[in-house]
């Protein structure tokens, strides 16, 4: 294509183009206002906050475009606003979802070190032979495991050889452990329709530390019903958003942690974007560690093959967490393979920072 050609072009497509462009960055404005000034409750609201990296990401498109079209839009009423206003708008984004991506060199260790891993390990695993197997190769001293079905216990005989010891809530959650199980409670979080917690204290070398592994709800109205895994589950788990019961589970659990007195680790499935308003309360209280010791996104989920999806289309959310208290400093973190799940597994190493 000439270049007159190509000029013709843009002359053509330019008051169309701006028009779309700029409806596109007045949204996203509206929106960069609502989540500054913390609004939420509204479905939409907390469904776009979910989701919110995948926003600005278009801007990688208009940005330029908005720039050739002003070039060569009507001279009296350019509309640069618009290229102004979206390269605010992408510094905000880059702000708040690019620069905590970023890796920052991490102290090495200077004492002792132990690892964890948490693993939504999917109730319908066809590749679990092969995941157990990760994870004793993976050489964990502690792992969190979610979805183990009724029935796992025999499936799960490879961990039960490796780790001495135990602890799960049947048919939910489950805690592995190279360290004396102390003690053992399933906490109840919601009374109705319910929602359990289990938490475990463990003796490490004549410390204790509080484990607690939980699997937060989807938030959705009628989780029952939504079609999981399927090819309209994206249409059907966003017409259902819904964030009031997972977000009222986990302040409950945060709320409980308060009173936590043994240094504690809280690891599963959140169901919960890096992106979603509820992250910060969590933050707030508790340290990510891969936010600590992890580099790039981090995304956990979906697997692609378990939504039938294109090989090539990877996680684009991250809900499967490890979080410490102040006690414990983390070293490294990253995110394991996709095996048989549609989830991937997260670990990390960590030491006490008192140490």
């Amino acid at each position: 294509m000439s270049w007159s050609t190509f000029h013709t072009f843009i002359r053509t497509l330019s008051a169309p183009t701006r028009r779309i462009i700029s409806i596109y960055v007045v949204a996203v404005l509206f929106f960069t206002i609502l989540r500054i000034l913390g609004i939420a409750g509204v479905w939409w609201i907390d469904l776009a906050n979910a989701y919110a990296p995948y926003l600005y990401l278009p801007m990688i498109v208009t940005f330029p475009l908005a720039v050739l079209v002003t070039r060569q839009g009507e001279k009296t009423h350019p509309p640069r606003w618009s290229v102004t206003l979206q390269i605010i708008l992408m510094a905000i984004g880059l702000h708040w979802f690019a620069v905590p991506t970023i890796y920052i060199p991490v102290d090495p260790p200077e004492g002792d070190t132990f690892k964890a891993i948490t693993y939504n390990v999917f109730g319908m695993n066809t590749e679990l032979d092969e995941a157990t197997e990760w994870l004793i190769a993976s050489d964990a001293d502690i792992i969190f495991l979610q979805e183990t079905s009724i029935g796992y216990d025999e499936r799960l005989t490879k961990l039960y050889d490796v780790y001495a010891h135990e602890s799960h809530i049947e048919g939910s959650v489950r805690i592995f452990s190279r360290y004396e199980i102390v003690s053992q409670d399933i906490i109840v979080i919601e009374e109705d329709p319910g929602h359990l917690v289990l938490r475990v204290v463990l003796n490490q070398n004549g410390r204790e530390i509080a484990t607690y592994n939980t699997h937060f709800t989807l938030p959705v109205i009628d989780e029952k019903h939504l079609p999981l895994p399927s090819p309209n589950f994206g249409i059907d788990f966003a017409l259902r958003y819904e964030e009031t019961r997972r977000n009222k589970q986990i302040r409950t659990l945060l709320n409980l942690l308060r009173s936590e007195r043994l240094p504690h680790i809280v690891a599963g499935d959140f169901n919960t974007s890096e992106s979603s308003l509820i992250y910060r309360e969590i933050d707030r209280q508790l340290d990510d560690a891969f936010r600590q010791a992890g580099a790039g996104a981090g995304h956990t989920w979906p697997v692609a093959e378990k939504f039938n999806l294109p090989p090539m289309v990877q996680p684009f959310l991250r809900i499967d967490y490890i979080w410490t208290s102040d006690d414990f400093r983390a070293i490294s973190a990253d995110v394991g393979p996709a095996i048989g799940s549609d989830h991937l597994p997260v670990t990390a190493v960590f030491e006490w920072a008192n140490d």
